[in-house]
């Protein structure tokens, strides 16, 4: 039952994140503040987000001993490293992200980012405490796409 709901819940978020990326697309937005927002999408700032991330502590309590929730964890890490990783060589190609950024280096830095403030904030929804750490999201993220698109140039 906590694997079914897990899923749920990753699935919702990633269907925002993508609805974000179609979004952009028709709004001609930076690939910078698509990945902003979607981060922005796993931390407990809004009930909204404070409920799926209650769901996501408990999943991630269960997999000490469970290996197959474990294995599920583990791939929904992969899942959204790699959506990372593909923004950030997309960021490449439109001039947002230097060339010498490592896709995979880079979207570890991200993704731990944004776990790790998920589980600072999400035992204490301070409102300045969710501000900062939105910031410090936009922050590392324009560290990373420093550059401008000329996608739609």
């Amino acid at each position: 039952m906590l694997l079914f709901t897990h899923e749920r819940v990753v699935r919702q978020i990633l269907d925002r994140v993508s609805a974000l990326g179609e979004r952009a697309t028709r709004q001609r937005l930076p690939i910078r503040d698509v990945v902003v927002e979607g981060l922005a999408e796993w931390l407990p700032v809004d009930p909204r987000r404070r409920s799926a991330h209650r769901v996501v502590l408990a999943f991630l309590g269960r997999t000490i001993d469970s290996p197959q929730l474990a294995r599920a964890h583990a791939e929904t890490g992969r899942l959204i490293r790699s959506m990372l990783a593909t923004a950030v060589h997309n960021g490449k190609e439109c001039g947002e992200v230097p060339h010498d950024t490592d896709p995979a280096l880079a979207s570890l830095e991200l993704h731990c980012l944004a776990e790790g403030l998920a589980l600072e904030i999400g035992s204490d929804p301070d409102a300045d405490a969710s501000r900062a750490a939105l910031d410090l999201i936009a922050a590392r993220v324009r560290a990373v796409f420093p550059g401008r698109c000329r996608q739609y140039e």
